[in-house]
């Protein structure tokens, strides 16, 4: 009996030490979560952040840049993005997101797809967007590889 509990004194023993060991393991590989930061693309010097648990994150000072992301130097094929853009809220189409660039006009030129229902706005309604975007060498277009993460008024 006393044999017994030694063994399975041993055994709980080997198991703790092995389960720490391994935790620790993992601690020291997230470590590493120092950005890094990318040169700006003639948009007023964005920033762009990469994290190892996360998406490349970029802050557009002109929505008019949303069309064109896939020539933004910062955009590569097969990596994600989120970016985030004050734009003005123009209207939901199917599960597009219509968005302006520019205040008081009556044509949307941000396209975004959207998931799930998003608050009420009106038409002209100031709003700071979040979509994330995976670029690819098919479709470049923002509305055809994006999704909303989130619309505030702002």
């Amino acid at each position: 009996m006393k044999n017994t509990i030694k063994l399975f004194g041993i055994i709980v023993l080997v198991t703790v030490i092995g389960f720490s060991m391994a935790g620790c393991k993992a601690k020291e590989k997230s470590a590493d979560t120092s950005p890094v930061s990318e040169a700006g693309s003639g948009t007023g010097g964005n920033a762009a952040q990469n994290t190892p648990s996360g998406p490349i994150a970029i802050t557009l000072d002109d929505p008019g840049d949303i069309p064109f992301l896939h020539n933004d130097s910062r955009i590569k094929e097969g990596g994600t993005y989120e970016i985030t853009v004050d734009a003005w809220y123009h209207s939901v189409y199917s599960n597009i997101l219509m968005l302006a660039s520019t205040p008081g006009i009556a044509i949307s030129d941000i396209s975004v797809e959207i998931k799930s229902r998003i608050p009420d706005f009106k038409q002209g309604d100031p709003v700071r967007v979040v979509f994330s975007y995976k670029p690819s060498i098919i479709t470049k277009q923002s509305y055809t590889n994006s999704e909303l993460v989130s619309i505030t008024a702002r």
